[in-house]
């Protein structure tokens, strides 16, 4: 079975709907743009499906991650500079 057809879980989906808040945020997405993507990701039975959702949107796909860490919302941490552990 290729990795897209794969059925997509909760999780996968959360993570999707995620980075699709985020992308709204940054100023990539509209309103529209948003609320259909958002219910295509709640909807999707596959990992296609779930990919299809975030097709043009920069982040871990365009650092070179696999389409399921995409699917994922995989990204690495960034720690703003000057903050310090407690």
């Amino acid at each position: 079975m290729r990795e897209v057809e794969a059925l997509s879980s909760d999780a996968e989906r959360a993570a999707a709907v995620r980075r699709l808040a985020d992308a709204y945020g940054e100023g990539r997405l509209t309103l529209d743009e948003l609320t259909r993507r958002n219910e295509l990701a709640l909807g999707a039975r596959t990992r296609g499906d779930i990919a299809r959702t975030l097709d043009q949107l920069p982040g871990p796909r365009a650092a070179g991650l696999s389409p399921k860490a995409h699917a994922l919302g995989t990204r690495p941490e960034v720690v703003p500079s000057g903050s310090r552990g407690s």
